[in-house]
C-alpha cells in the first residue's frame, strides 16, 4: 500500500469524525505537504529518518504550529495503518519545537484612534469590526451575525469561512455556514451598553433578517470583512496588523481589567488553558509594575 491509498481510506474514515471544514483543512495540507513527498512511497518505506527529515525540511520554510499540525495528521494515518494491521512496526514521528511568536495587539493610542473613526463613519462594516475589538469575536462569527442577533445577550452559534469543495472540484472553494469550531466556541456573549447604543444608531427593523456584513439575506466570507478592516487601518493611519489581532487585544484587555479568567475564557468560547497560553499578553511596562508590587520592603 502506498501512502497516497492510506490518506484515500484514512480520510474516508475522518469524513465521518470531523467536521466538513476539518476535513477540508486536512485535505488541504495533505495534498500541498505529504503527497508531493510521499504519494508513491510503500508504506514499509517510511521510516523515523525520512520523515524526521520532512520535517526538518518543512521547518526551514513554514511556521512551527503548520509543521506540527502536518506532524499530527501524517502521526494520526501512520497510527491508523499500523492499528488495521498495514504495516508491522509503528513509527513515532519527533515534535518540531513551537517557536511561538509573539502575537501583536492594538495599544491605547491605536484603539482609541480606530473607535474614534468607527464612531464618526459609522456603518454595517465599520460596526463590526468595533463588535470583534470589545467582544473577541472570532471573525467567521462576526460574518454570520444578523441584525436581529444584536441584543444584550448575542448567541454565537454559527461561523463562516471558505473551505475546499468536497463534493467537486469545480469551484475549488466554497463559502459556507457551519457550527462554530468547538462546543465552547458556541456560547452567549454579553454587549455592553457602549455596543448596543451604537448599534442602535445603524439598526432598522427592517433588516432584522440580513446579515449585518452584506445587508443582505446573503452571508459574506471573513475575506471580505478582513479586505475592509485593512483599509479601515490604512486610513486610520495605523500600522497593519490581521483582523485576529482585535481577539488578542480584547484577552490582553479584559485582563488588565481584572476581568475573572475563567468568565474571560467563557465569553471567548476558549478552554481556560488556551486562553492563558495562546491570547494573554503583557508588555514591559506591566511587566515592571508586577514586579514593582512584589518588592519586598528592606
Amino acid at each position: 500500500m502506498t501512502v497516497e491509498e492510506l490518506f484515500k481510506i484514512w480520510l474516508e474514515f475522518k469524513s465521518i469524525e470531523v467536521k466538513k471544514s476539518t476535513l477540508s483543512t486536512y485535505i488541504r495540507k495533505i495534498d500541498t505537504y505529504i503527497l508531493p513527498v510521499f504519494s508513491e512511497c510503500l508504506l514499509n518505506e517510511i521510516t523515523i529518518s525520512n520523515v524526521s527529515h520532512f520535517i526538518i525540511e518543512l521547518m526551514e520554510r513554514l511556521s512551527s504550529k503548520t509543521v506540527i499540525d502536518i506532524k499530527t495528521i501524517l502521526q494520526s494515518a501512520l497510527d491508523f495503518a499500523h492499528t488495521h494491521n498495514y504495516v508491522d512496526r509503528k513509527i513515532e514521528i519527533p515534535t518540531p519545537a513551537h517557536n511561538k511568536t509573539e502575537v501583536e495587539t492594538f495599544n491605547a493610542k491605536e484603539q482609541k484612534k480606530l473607535i474614534n473613526y468607527i464612531l464618526s463613519d459609522l456603518y454595517n462594516r465599520n460596526f463590526l469590526v468595533l463588535l470583534g475589538l470589545q467582544t473577541g469575536m472570532r471573525v467567521g462569527e462576526l460574518c454570520s451575525l444578523r441584525y436581529k442577533d444584536i441584543k444584550k445577550i448575542c448567541n454565537i452559534k454559527n461561523t463562516v469561512q471558505r473551505i475546499k469543495n468536497l463534493e467537486s472540484n469545480s469551484p475549488k472553494t466554497i463559502v459556507c455556514m457551519g457550527t462554530p469550531k468547538s462546543k465552547l466556541s458556541t456560547r452567549p456573549v454579553p454587549l455592553n451598553n457602549f455596543l448596543l447604543e451604537t448599534f442602535s444608531k445603524i439598526y432598522d427593523k427592517q433588516f432584522d433578517d440580513c446579515y449585518i456584513l452584506t445587508n443582505t439575506k446573503e452571508y459574506s466570507e471573513p475575506r471580505l470583512l478582513e479586505k475592509h478592516f485593512k483599509t479601515l487601518l490604512q486610513e486610520c493611519n495605523i500600522e497593519y496588523k490581521k483582523f485576529h489581532a482585535l481577539r488578542h487585544t480584547f484577552a490582553t484587555g479584559a485582563l488588565r481589567m481584572e476581568i475573572d479568567i475563567k468568565t474571560l475564557a467563557e465569553i471567548m468560547g476558549l478552554s481556560v488553558k488556551v486562553l492563558i497560553t495562546t491570547y494573554i499578553h503583557t508588555d514591559l511596562d506591566e511587566k515592571i509594575k508586577s514586579m514593582d508590587k512584589l518588592q519586598i520592603m528592606a
